[in-house]
């Protein structure tokens, strides 16, 4: 809103910021947690693929490294109900993430190592790693160790395991099929052992919740499940409700709980009632 007030000979111009142009902008972007966003919910009661309420099932014990595992991608509406919608793209992949990043119930202390002084390795300089690994011929005998190397020969293998940097992990993608039911089948197998973030994409939206979840090494001899066996979770309690009923005119809200208080609306019949905190 702008504002123009003139003072004497002088005009100055004022901008106000309104309420009602924030409240129509979060209407036509359905914004969620804002009252435009749940006025353009309530207009649109159609169901549609909420990504806040679809889950990802899958048993955390068969996840080892090189076993194919199979979970299973649910899509629900926003009333909670399980839907299927054709040509639906959903994708799924595997970001490996650190032990320190998995959250307050896995942190564990980890010991800081304090950096390279003098006495680090004996007195000898820090070692430079850009030397390319070859092999050394002494007394003609050929020598696969490291250490047996002109730059490393003063060096352990310990000393040197102690500098070389960690092995980063590349991220892996996953195959998902679909059932046309609205469960989608995602089939991974774990190249390496350590933290994964998973994180499942449905039309270019990511789900709300985050998965986090240990790959562990594989137990010598044990052969793989032929099929993972899927944990349901509990679904959370929906904040919409549908009001059903035959012969009826619709349901009267009121500002209290007595039938003496004021009506304030009606609920018509096959109408949604959203339950809401602020």
């Amino acid at each position: 809103m702008t504002l123009w007030e003139r003072s004497g000979d002088t005009v100055r111009h004022q901008i106000c910021h309104s309420n009602e142009r924030q409240f129509l902008r979060d209407l036509v972007q359905c914004v969620s947690g804002t009252s435009g966003g749940r006025l353009a919910r309530w207009l649109q009661p159609d169901p549609y693929v909420d990504t806040a309420r679809c889950s990802l099932l899958y048993a955390k014990e068969d996840l080892r490294q090189g076993w194919p595992a199979v979970l299973t991608v649910v899509t629900r509406d926003q009333y909670g109900d399980v839907v299927h919608v054709p040509y639906l793209k959903v994708d799924a992949k595997a970001l490996p993430i650190d032990k320190r990043d998995a959250g307050d119930e896995y942190t564990r202390k980890v010991r800081r190592v304090s950096e390279p002084d003098e006495h680090t390795f004996g007195g000898q300089p820090y070692p430079s790693l850009d030397v390319p690994y070859e092999i050394t011929i002494k007394d003609k005998t050929y020598c696969h160790a490291i250490t047996m190397m002109k730059a490393y020969e003063n060096y352990s293998f310990e000393e040197l395991r102690y500098i070389s940097p960690a092995v980063k992990r590349s991220s892996e993608t996953m195959l998902v099929r679909p059932h046309g039911n609205g469960t989608y089948s995602v089939t991974w197998t774990p190249a390496s052992v350590g933290w994964y973030s998973l994180v499942i994409t449905i039309d270019g939206y990511n789900m709300d919740e985050m998965h986090k979840v240990e790959v562990k090494e594989t137990p010598q001899g044990l052969i793989p499940p032929k099929q993972s066996t899927v944990r349901k979770q509990p679904n959370q309690p929906s904040r919409l409700r549908k009001f059903v009923a035959k012969k009826s005119a619709g349901l009267r809200i009121r500002a209290h709980p007595s039938l003496q208080s004021e009506q304030i609306g009606v609920v018509p019949v096959n109408g949604t009632i959203s339950f809401i905190d602020e």
